[in-house]
Formats: C-alpha cells, structure tokens, sequence
C-alpha cells in the first residue's frame, strides 16, 4: 500500500479509492480466517452452543422486533422470558439498535442469517473506522491498515464472537466518536460543525442502545482526546462554540434517553440484585502476565504478546507526535482499570474498585476495559512509529512488504486465528414453527426448566430461548444478566420445577401432579416441550413417565429428541390423538423400539438388551404403567415377560379394574387375558397397570456381587391387543 494517494493534482478516483479498498480486502481476508467454520456453515450454524450466551443475543434481536411491531409494548419489560416475571431489561445488553435495524431483515431473512452477519460484519467494520482515523493522524495508509487489524483482530475478540457476544463485537463505535469529534472542532462552517455534533449525540445515544459498555469505552477514549485537542486546536471564540457543540450533543443524547432507557433504569433503584463477590471480581480481571505468557483457557481477556511488544518497540523510537504519549497514558490506565478492584494477591485498592462502586457494584467484567486500552496503545504505537517510517525509505511503499507480511502473519499467529472456530447446529423442530403460526399469546414450559441470571442458574437448559424466535410465545427458561434476588427463588420453591430441571428428584406424584395441573392453568401453559437429549439419561424417564400420565396432557409430536405434549381439557381438545394410539399397521406395542417412551408411565427403566430381546425392566415401584389409546371393543390383549424375583406374582388392571393375575417365570414366556369392553373409556387412552408383588435388585440377588442396585420386578418386551 502507498503514503497517502494526494501525489497528482487530478487523482483518479481509483487512486482515492485504491488504500480503502485493499485495507478492506485485508480485512475480509482475515475475517475469513478467523470465522472458517461460521463462514462455511454461515446459513445454518450457530455459534458454540458449549456456551448459553448465543441464546441471549438471538432472543434480544427478536424481542426488540416483536414487542415493538408486533405486541406494540416497550421492550424494555419482558415476561417472555423468566415467566411469570416481569423482567425489567434495562440494566442488561438488549441492544434495542440493533434489533430496530435489524427488524425490516427479521421479516424476510432466517434470523441465523442477520446473526450470523452480526458476527461477521463488526470484523470488518471495526477494521476499517480504525484504519480511518488511524490514516487521519498518520497519513500512512499501510500502518493504519495493520493498526485497523490489530485493533480488531485480537485472541479477546474473537472469544466474544466464540460466545456470540454481539454487542462487545460493535467496536467501531469506538473510531467512529473520534472520527466525528474531528468534524465538531474542524474549521469547516458551522452548520457542518453543528450537524458533527448533532451526530456525535446520535451516536452517544445508539452505542448506549446497543450496549452500555461501547457507549462507555467510547466516552472513556473522547473525553481525553477531545480535550487535548481543544486545548491544542481551539482558541479564542472557537473554544466557546465547542464547548456549545458538546453541550449540544449532550442535548441530543439525553432527549430520547428520557424516553428509553431512563425511566427502566429509574425503576430499578428499589430493586435488590445479588452483590457481586471480591472472587468473582478477581476471576474477571485481566493479569498483567498476560502481555507476555499465553494462557489458553483465558483468551477471552487476552490482547496477545504483539500489541504488547511493539508498544515496547515504540516507547524506543524518538518520535515528533506529543499526541502519543496522550493515547499511552489512556492504554496503560485502561489496563490498570482491567486489573480489577484490587492489586493481585494483595489488598492493596486499585482504581477499577471506585468504579465498580459508582456502577452500583454490579459491573463484574473489568477484564473488558483491555479493548479500548487496546484501541489506544495502537494509535501510541501508529503515532510512534509513522516518524520512522517518515525517516526511513526501507519502510516506505512497496519496500515495506515485508514487515507487513511479517505483522500479519504474526497476528495469525498470535491471535490463534488458524484454530477450527467452534460452531454447533441446533435442531430445527417442526413444532415450534407450528406453535409460532398461533398468534395468541401464552406460556410454554420447556423441559428440562432452565432460568437464569448473570449470578446463577436454576437448571441446565436457559439456551432453550434460542427458539423464541421461532414459537413467539412466553417461557420460563432463558438468561437475564440482572434481576432481583428474590426472581430464582420463585422457582426453586416449586417441588415440580426442581423436578423438571433434570437435576433434583420428581416430587411426589399427587404432589407434581397438582402443582402441574394448577401451573398449566394459572401460567396458561399450554405447551410441554421436553427435549430428552438435554435430560440426565436416568432422570429423563421418569420425567417423561409423570407427563405421560396426566389427563391434563396429550402427546401432539415426537420428532427426534423432542416430545411435545399439549393442554387439554377433555380428550376432545387433543387435535393428535393418533399420537398415543398403537404404531400405524400394528396391534402390538414394542417396548425398546423408538418411540416407545409415549406410552410409558411410570415404574418403568429406561430400554436394554435384556437377554437377547430389547425391552425395559419393570420397577421402582410395584406398579408399572402404560398409556394408550385403544378401542372400545373387547378385546385379548398378551405379553411378553419373565420374572426377576422367584415366584413373582402380577395382577393387570385397565383403568383400575382388575382383568388379569399371572404367576411369572424366571425365562421369556407370553401370557394372554381379556379386556372386557366396558372398562375401556369413552373417549382418551386406557391406562394399564401392572402391580407386582416385590422387587429385587442384582445386588441383592448376588449377594452384593453385581453391583446395580435396581430394584427390578420384571423385564417386558412387548404387548399386543387385538379385537376379540
């Protein structure tokens, strides 16, 4: 690339042109590198679901939409996710910028796609604004364009896009204040100057929008900046119209923060919210080792060792910019503030602890200051290093290629840009586009349940709000950075929902299904998704057991790992009956084939081989069940079993009613007996109970030989009902 292309006094405009648009491919280039697999899976991956945050980002761009166009509510307040609160999202990054611009695109394109794309494009554009102003203070196109990759291009960074942190990508907000600053002090005339400042409060005021943090880092890397040049640029009258400019800005950014975000922030200041601990702090702090030594499992507050060692390089070289020294100061006191509350291992107090206190002690990630000392000890080292180059012909264009290609291919190198970037592919269930057509509004209970906050968890799943933006309906799952304390104890009181996290024992039957019954109706839940792939293996039977149980509930879809039931209130209300009935073109149910688990309730383990045949052993209790829909004729019903206690003797009752008692053997053995018509029901599926009378487990059958301590009944393979 060559010194600033002003060398003719008629420039073609692809000389104008020419610095722009190869910074841009090399910053595309680069983009390319370091987001591979999302580049190559760009329409239907999204990012590392080993992390919940992707999920917070892909609710945040459909709330804004939809309550604003489609509920016609401030989207500052939400009960469409940590139902049946009403969370006030004001002190979280709801980036309401970019769900408004985003908006018009939600219409017509797949949200992974504008995701995906706010991925992606913040790479480049962060690249080139500092490319921008770089160029403004150096006039050195090719050390602006490696500043612009520097900047943007960090082993930090792009763990923000690992963990789908879309707001903390939007560092071009960052040159973009500067850049307009330099219109609002320009000698240009005053309506540019004003219309400059008009935009620096708009700007304020959208970075604010779009997270709380570029506003302030923004703010942080002007206010010295915009001092010092009024200072050395201004006199006279000129410093008083600035100073009106400022103010002016000021006026633009407050106008419509009096309407959104301020009042939601004024309504917090009664709220308590969990105090964030001295550990905490300290875990999200940076570690001044980490300018020289790479620690792998802590990218995420990693600036790499080649910032840092060409800031050495430049604190060598003699330069003419005075202005340097203002954007080192800036650098090395951002990364005091990064080093969290107190000095390691000490309690010796450091800036960020009167900070954190102003920020009502719940700011938590001080690490985050090290991208604007970043932005700042790049434009020291730009400034430090454009007097050499200046000085030096060798590094003039196009002698300078190759420290160029060295700086890149250390950048490569030091940000870890050649590692496989982390992708996942969530499910694309059918029903939840069906659940989305349903313009009503209500209440879905995912399972397993998974609210969560900035401070904790209460299950394992929050991410299952990934699908908002596919279902549109209210949920109990999901991640608020910032609520009340008083938000996750409203769940971990409820027996079922402790259940249903997948992590605690089901309650009680009569308990759970009470609790169940009473929730489905006050919380207007009509819905019960249950996604087995996220359950614990032993705990997701019985889960699945209890739901398929309640008359309150009917299976409407079974489609990979999901199984989704819907509230009725008489079996008439179920519009998928077939799906509790008998496998199309059989009269017999196979237990251990998939698909089985719909007509399980409870007493039952999960399938094995058990002796040749796959099947599930009866027990836990003495009375296992089985749900589902038969005709209401007579008919002669068999099965399939042998006994794991000697001399195990089974009753069979339908719907209560006792039909049948077998004496098992100890060997696989069929056995028949009628149902009688008239114990079948009217209308829903027969529930079949098998009681037996003991249990016995492996261990104790072997004298503590065989270590499984399951107390088994009996083993089943199949069941079959025909028409008398």
């Amino acid at each position: 690339m060559s010194k600033n292309m002003l060398s003719s006094n008629r420039p073609s405009v692809f000389q104008l042109l020419r610095p722009h648009l190869l910074a841009m491919v090399l910053y595309s280039a680069l983009t390319l590198v370091a987001l591979n697999n999302l580049i190559l899976h760009f329409s239907t991956a999204v990012l590392s679901t080993s992390e919940w945050d992707y999920a917070i980002y892909y609710w945040n761009l459909w709330w804004v939409k939809y309550a604003l166009f489609n509920l016609h509510r401030d989207p500052m307040f939400s009960n469409y996710v940590l139902y049946p609160n009403n969370v006030n999202l004001a002190l979280t990054n709801l980036g309401i910028t970019l769900g408004l611009v985003t908006a018009p695109l939600q219409e017509i394109l797949d949200l992974k796609l504008i995701y995906n794309g706010l991925v992606v494009i913040p790479f480049v554009a962060s690249s080139y604004m500092t490319f921008l102003f770089l160029r403004r203070l150096t006039h050195i196109d090719w050390l602006a364009a490696l500043g612009g990759a520097l900047f943007t291009f960090t082993p930090a960074t792009i763990n923000s896009a690992n963990q789908g942190q879309i707001h903390l990508l939007q560092t071009w907000w960052m040159p973009l204040f500067l850049l307009i600053w330099e219109g609002v002090i320009a000698q240009h005339s005053i309506r540019s100057r004003v219309t400059a400042a008009i935009g620096l409060g708009l700007a304020a005021y959208l970075a604010w929008m779009t997270g709380i943090e570029l506003a302030l880092w923004s703010l942080i890397l002007l206010a010295p900046y915009a001092l010092y040049t009024w200072i050395t640029r201004c006199s006279g009258q000129n410093r008083l119209r600035v100073v009106g400019l400022v103010l002016l800005a000021g006026i633009v950014m407050l106008g419509p923060a009096m309407l959104e975000p301020i009042p939601a922030l004024l309504q917090t200041r009664g709220m308590t919210f969990p105090i964030i601990g001295r550990h905490t702090l300290e875990y999200y702090s940076f570690q001044a080792k980490w300018l020289v030594l790479r620690e792998p499992d802590r990218l995420y507050a990693s600036i790499g060792q080649l910032i840092p060692l060409l800031t050495l390089i430049s604190l060598l070289v003699a330069s003419r910019h005075r202005q340097r020294w203002l954007w080192f100061a800036m650098g090395l006191g951002l990364l005091i503030l990064a080093l969290g509350p107190y000095w390691p291992g000490t309690d010796i107090p450091l800036p960020y602890l009167l900070l954190h206190r102003l920020m009502g002690n719940q700011y938590r990630t001080p690490v985050r200051f090290i991208t604007p000392a970043t932005f700042a000890l790049l434009v020291f080292v730009a400034l430090s290093l454009s007097d050499l180059v200046e000085r030096k012909n060798a590094l003039r264009w196009p002698h300078c290629a190759w420290p160029i290609g060295a700086v890149v291919a250390g950048l490569v190198l030091d940000s870890g840009m050649l590692a496989p970037f982390p992708v996942g592919f969530m499910p694309d269930y059918a029903i939840y586009h069906e659940i989305g057509r349903d313009m009503e509004e209500y209440t879905l209970l995912e399972v397993p349940v998974g609210p969560a906050s900035g401070f904790g968890e209460f299950g394992t799943a929050p991410d299952l709000e990934y699908y908002s933006h596919i279902h549109h309906k209210r949920i109990l799952n999901g991640i608020v950075s910032r609520v009340p304390s008083d938000y996750m104890s409203k769940y971990e009181r409820s027996p079922l929902l402790r259940g249903l996290t997948g992590l605690y024992d089901m309650p009680a039957l009569d308990v759970a299904a009470r609790e169940l019954a009473d929730k489905l109706n006050r919380w207007d839940m009509r819905y019960v998704l249950v996604h087995r792939d996220r359950l614990e293996k032993e705990r997701a039977p019985g889960i699945i057991a209890f739901l398929n149980v309640q008359p309150e509930l009917c299976l409407v879809d079974a489609e990979g790992d999901l199984l989704a039931y819907r509230r009725i209130n008489t079996w008439a209300d179920c519009p998928r009956p077939e799906m509790s009935a008998l496998p199309t073109g059989t009269t017999r149910l196979m237990l251990g084939e998939p698909g089985d688990e719909r007509y399980v309730g409870l007493g039952w383990y999960d399938v094995e081989n058990i002796g040749g045949p796959q099947g599930r052993w009866a027990g836990g209790i003495l009375t296992s069940t089985l749900r589902v829909l038969l005709p209401r004729q007579d008919l002669r019903a068999s099965f399939n079993a042998f006994a794991y206690p000697e001399h195990q003797i089974v009753t069979v009752r339908v719907n209560g009613q006792p039909v049948a008692h077998f004496q098992l053997t100890e060997a696989w053995q069929a056995y028949q007996f009628d149902i009688p018509a008239d114990v079948l029901p009217d209308a829903g599926p027969t529930l079949v109970e098998l009681e037996h009378a003991k249990l016995l487990s492996a261990s104790e059958r072997t004298n503590g030989q065989s270590p499984d301590q399951r107390p088994l009944a009996a083993a089943y393979s199949w069941f079959e009902f025909t028409v008398r």
